[in-house]
């Protein structure tokens, strides 16, 4: 099954993922580990995206917050603040083909 994950559900199947308890001690590899990968490596590192998934985190903020993507969207911004603007994508989402 092929999941396409972008910066407005990502939050939601992150969640998802955790209730279901997805986790490498079920399976290696398993869906928390892959959603933590792009996390880290796509959405994180650019302005809008980390915007976008802090206000996905709304609905499900009590458990955005257990997951702490609520606080890594916040560091995440507030480091972006004092980087050079050129060294920073603008968007994941946006710049696909």
């Amino acid at each position: 099954m092929i999941v396409t994950l972008n910066a407005y559900n990502v939050v939601a199947a992150r969640c998802a993922a955790e209730y279901l308890e997805m986790t490498e001690d079920v399976d290696r590899s398993n869906l928390i580990y892959k959603i933590e990968v792009f996390l880290n490596s796509s959405i994180f590192r650019s302005w809008k995206d980390t915007i976008i998934v802090l206000q996905t985190t709304k609905p499900l903020l009590s458990w955005s917050e257990d997951l702490e993507i609520v606080g890594r969207c916040i560091d995440s911004i507030a480091s972006k603040t004092s980087v050079d603007p050129a060294n920073i994508s603008w968007s994941y989402t946006y710049n696909r083909n």
